[in-house]
């Protein structure tokens, strides 16, 4: 089994470059749900989701409304501080469902999960990861409020269409 780094501190200096964001990451070779549970820390921690869009679609996403997601890679950042930790989280994001509850809920009955990062430890770690993805080279914030609503970010969803694989290990 992986040994999972140590929890990072929102004011790490890693998260002052984009290209360092996520080099602490822990990436998981296979995104199978009954397996990658298994895999997980039970712990409480953040995470991130690559996802990977095939071709462009209109999806309503809750209460925000009906927006355009063009194809190509898509970067969530989330955290799961709450009962049931990382494994519980992902366990929820990565099955199919048939009513969405989180934003990500909606883009994931159309998009493709082909990698996941996690960062054990208390501390809610999504907003400055966000805020980071956000300012990449080719970055947008396709949703503004995305996965957000907790929080004064503008968006916990970051798009590029060349995906993210000159900034992210194994991506």
């Amino acid at each position: 089994m992986n040994e999972w780094p140590q929890p990072l501190q929102p004011d790490d200096m890693w998260l002052n470059s984009p290209q360092l964001v996520m080099a602490k990451f822990q990436p998981l070779p296979q995104i199978d749900t009954d397996e990658l549970t298994l895999a997980l820390p039970k712990g409480k921690g953040s995470y991130a989701l690559l996802l990977r869009l095939n071709q462009a679609v209109q999806l309503q996403i809750g209460r925000l409304g009906r927006w355009p997601f063009a194809a190509g890679y898509y970067l969530y950042l989330g955290s799961a501080l709450g009962s049931g930790g990382l494994a519980a989280r992902l366990r929820r994001h990565l099955s199919p469902t048939e009513r969405p509850f989180w934003h990500i809920d909606y883009l994931r009955r159309q998009a493709v999960v082909t990698a996941v990062w996690i960062q054990e430890g208390p501390v809610r770690l999504e907003c400055a990861w966000a805020t980071r993805a956000a300012q990449w080279p080719g970055a947008a914030i396709p949703v503004p409020r995305f996965g957000a609503s907790d929080c004064r970010c503008a968006a916990h969803l970051v798009y590029r269409s060349s995906g993210f694989g000159e900034i992210m290990p194994d991506a």
